[in-house]
C-alpha cells in the first residue's frame, strides 16, 4: 500500500472511495482583518456623513475644492438634516473647520483649466467657488453670533487639490477619516471614498494626516 504525503492527509491510492483532504495552514486567531470600508460609488449620503461626525469630541476637519455640496447642505436642506448636527457639535465645544481652494490663485486657474479639458462643466468652477465663499461667510457670522462653546471656521488654501478628506477627532485615540483621492476625468462626487480609523489603520491614517497638515499649513481664514 502506497501513501501520498505533501499537504494531504494519509490517503491510500488503492482505496477509491477515499477523498483527498488538504490540511489547512495554521493561522493566528488573533490576526483579524482590520475594518476598512470602500464606498466605491463615491460621496457618502448626507445621513452617512452626519452619522460619521455625530460623536466628535474635539474637531471635525474637512478639505474640499469648492465645498459646493457642503455649502448646499446648509442652504438646500432642512436645518434638521444638517445644520442642526453642526450646532450640536458646536454646543459640545467641537471645532468645525473646512478648507476650500482659493479661487483667486494661479493654482485654482491651472486646476480648473485642466479639468475643463475633459469636464466642460468645470469652466464655471471659479465663479461658483466665489459664490460659496460668500455664503460660507454668512454662516461663519451666524455661528459666531450664537456664542457657542465650539468654533465654526472656513479657510482658503493655495495648492492643487488632490483629495477630499474628512477627519474626526484628529489627534485622539478614536480618530477616524474618510478620504476620496481625486481621479482625473471623473466627477469628484463619483470618486471612491475610503473610510478607516487610526486604531485599525494606523499607517494609512498617519500618512493621510501628515499630508493633511502640510496641505492646510498657511491657509487663510475667512473673515
Amino acid at each position: 500500500m502506497v501513501y501520498e504525503l505533501e499537504s494531504q492527509d494519509f490517503v491510500s491510492q488503492q482505496e477509491p472511495d477515499w477523498e483527498t483532504y488538504i490540511i489547512p495552514e495554521k493561522t493566528n486567531a488573533s490576526e483579524k482583518p482590520s475594518p476598512f470600508i470602500i464606498h466605491e460609488n463615491g460621496r457618502v449620503s448626507l445621513q452617512e456623513k452626519t452619522k460619521f461626525i455625530a460623536e466628535a469630541r474635539k474637531d471635525v476637519l474637512e478639505i474640499g475644492v469648492r465645498l459646493n455640496a457642503y455649502t448646499n447642505y446648509f442652504i438646500s436642506h432642512s436645518e434638521k438634516a444638517f445644520k442642526a448636527h453642526i450646532v450640536d457639535l458646536l454646543r459640545k465645544g467641537v471645532a468645525v473647520k473646512s478648507y476650500l481652494l482659493d479661487p483667486d490663485t494661479q493654482e485654482a486657474r491651472i486646476y480648473f483649466d485642466d479639468r475643463t479639458k475633459v469636464q466642460s462643466f468645470e469652466k464655471d468652477a471659479i465663479s461658483e467657488t466665489k459664490r460659496n465663499i460668500e455664503r460660507l461667510k454668512v454662516l461663519c457670522l451666524e455661528f459666531e453670533a450664537m456664542k457657542l462653546a465650539g468654533t465654526f471656521e472656513v479657510y482658503l488654501y493655495r495648492h492643487i487639490p488632490f483629495s477630499q478628506i474628512l477627519v474626526v477627532d484628529s489627534k485622539m485615540e478614536g480618530a477616524k477619516m474618510m478620504a476620496s483621492p481625486y481621479l482625473y476625468g471623473v466627477r469628484r462626487a463619483n470618486c471612491p471614498v475610503l473610510e478607516f480609523s487610526k486604531k485599525d489603520q494606523p499607517v494609512l491614517f498617519s500618512k493621510y494626516w501628515e499630508s493633511f497638515q502640510h496641505f492646510v499649513a498657511g491657509a487663510v481664514r475667512l473673515q
